[in-house]
């Protein structure tokens, strides 16, 4: 086996993890795979956060929609990097009747692992905004 696909294995596993607690909605396991000194880069706010910003930015995602889930799509290691393709999915009230439609959307996210600890030192989570919002508007949501 080569250092890339034992490392591959071991981000997969991370990631899984990491899917695992955010399902759960356990914020302490989900933030133990984080070093202290993250930086998290949310593309679609154009927002940068710390380990502290990304536990509140997570808190506020369960509250607004508590049944979000991701799921590893695909997924690519390089170095300390790790690509990562993830379908999310929450359930939605559609905008005249309320009824709730459940919505799925990419997010692609760049991963940056310590070697040493495999916590994650950085998190950049892309967003085709325009492509969710179509999403959304032909589903009655926005």
């Amino acid at each position: 086996m080569t250092e890339t696909q034992t490392r591959a294995e071991a981000f997969t596993q991370r990631i899984a993890q990491m899917i695992e607690a955010m399902t759960a909605h356990d914020l302490d396991a989900l933030m133990d795979h984080y070093d202290d000194g993250l930086v998290f880069v949310d593309s679609a706010s154009a927002q940068r956060f710390t380990k502290d910003g990304l536990r509140d930015f997570v808190d506020e995602l369960w509250v607004e929609q508590p049944d979000f889930t991701v799921r590893m799509a695909a997924s690519h290691a390089l170095g300390n990097e790790f690509a990562v393709m993830l379908e999310a999915s929450a359930s939605m009230p559609r905008r005249v009747s309320g009824e709730a439609v459940q919505v799925s959307w990419v997010i692609p996210v760049i991963y940056t692992f310590d070697p040493s600890s495999l916590k994650v030192v950085r998190e950049i989570s892309f967003s085709d905004e325009e492509a969710y919002q179509q999403t959304l508007a032909d589903l009655g949501v926005a």
